[in-house]
C-alpha cells in the first residue's frame, strides 16, 4: 500500500477542490496535468489500484480510513475533503442516492396496486414496512422521518 509520504511525492491534492495534480510524470500522465474528475476516479501506483477519495483522505490525514468513506453530498466525483467522512458500511448505504429503477421518484416509496403509496426502510439488514399513504409525498415524509431516526446525519432524502 502506498504511504502518505510516497503519495505526496507523486501528486498534489487540493482539499478545497478535490483535484489531484501530477507532480511528476507517471505512466501516461505528465507532470503538471490534472487528474480526471469523474465518479470514483482510480489511480494505479506500483501495480495497485486506489480510489481517489481514499487517497485524498490519506493525503490530508496521513493514514488510511478505518472502513468506508462517504461522500456527504452523494456525488462520487466530489472529492473535496470537506465532502468526505468516515462511515460504517451501514452508514455508507444509508447515504446512497435513489435507485435508478425507482418508479415513484422518491426514496423509500413505491406505488402499490391500489394506487396508493407504500413506505419502507432498510434497518439492520431487513426491509421494514412503514405504512400505506394516499400520496407519494406523505409516504416519503414518513420514510425520511424514520431515516433520520435510524441513520441520523447519514440519512438521505433522495
Amino acid at each position: 500500500m502506498i504511504t502518505a509520504e510516497e503519495l505526496r511525492t507523486i501528486v498534489r491534492y487540493e482539499p478545497g477542490t478535490g483535484d489531484f495534480l501530477w507532480l511528476q510524470g507517471y505512466g501516461r500522465r505528465k507532470a503538471g496535468e490534472l487528474a480526471p474528475k469523474r465518479p470514483y476516479v482510480r489511480f494505479k501506483f506500483n501495480g495497485k489500484m486506489y480510489l481517489a477519495h481514499r487517497l485524498a483522505w490519506l493525503y490530508v490525514y496521513g493514514e488510511w480510513p478505518k472502513e468506508f468513506l462517504d461522500h456527504i453530498n452523494g456525488d462520487p466525483s466530489d472529492n473535496r475533503i470537506s465532502n468526505l467522512r468516515e462511515a460504517t458500511p451501514l452508514q455508507n448505504c444509508a447515504n446512497r442516492r435513489i435507485h435508478r429503477d425507482n418508479k415513484s421518484g422518491l426514496k423509500g416509496v413505491c406505488q402499490i396496486e391500489s394506487g396508493k403509496f407504500m413506505a419502507s426502510i432498510q434497518e439492520a439488514g431487513k426491509q421494514r414496512y412503514l405504512g400505506v399513504f394516499d400520496s407519494a409525498k406523505a409516504a416519503h415524509q414518513r420514510y425520511f422521518e424514520e431515516a433520520i431516526r435510524i441513520h441520523g446525519e447519514y440519512a438521505r432524502a433522495g
